[in-house]
This record gives structure tokens, sequence and C-alpha cells, in this order.
């Protein structure tokens, strides 16, 4: 399993738990097209995205917390600013019984 490790704040740290926030979004940057791209972002071309199966968030006041990663894709559509990942079911809580 691929897994791509992340910080996030709290705020949205309790959303992904509680299932109301449903996307994670990241601004394009180098370092973020390093981690989610294969052959790197020309905007206006399509993007090849890295494999994952599962995003690891950290957060300083939580526990870490495995969500299934349920696909990437460029927000907004029309002249794009961030990597919106689509994330899933939380499937671990570090210390949890789910």
């Amino acid at each position: 399993m691929k897994n791509l490790n992340v910080s996030i704040y709290r705020e949205y740290y309790d959303q992904i738990k509680d299932g109301t926030k449903k996307f994670e979004y990241r601004e394009i940057t180098d370092y973020y097209i390093r981690k989610l791209l294969v052959n790197g972002y020309e905007k206006g071309k399509p993007i090849q995205a890295r494999h994952y199966d599962t995003i690891t968030f950290f957060c300083k006041t939580a526990p870490a917390m495995k969500v299934k990663w349920e696909g990437l894709f460029l927000y907004p559509k029309k002249d794009p600013k961030y990597f919106a990942i689509k994330l899933g079911d939380v499937l671990e809580i570090k210390g949890e019984k789910k």
C-alpha cells in the first residue's frame, strides 16, 4: 500500500474525521507537484497523478489519521490553483479502535 503523509490543522482534521470534508486542497507548488504528479505540471495539459492508496494526516493536537485515497483533481478546472485530493472513508486513527 502506498501512503502519502501530510500535516493538517485541527479544524480540518475534525471535519475529515466527522465525514463532512470530502476534499483536501493543496496549493500547486513545486513541492506538491513532486509529491503528487508523475511527470510534472504544465498549465493546460492533462496531469498524470502518482498512485496512492491512503493519505495519513498529522496534526500537533491529534493522533495520526489514515484515510482512503479516492483520486486527485485540479481545482478550479479553469485556471487551476490547487490540487484537490478526494478523500474516502477514515480507515484508522492511531490508538483508536474503529
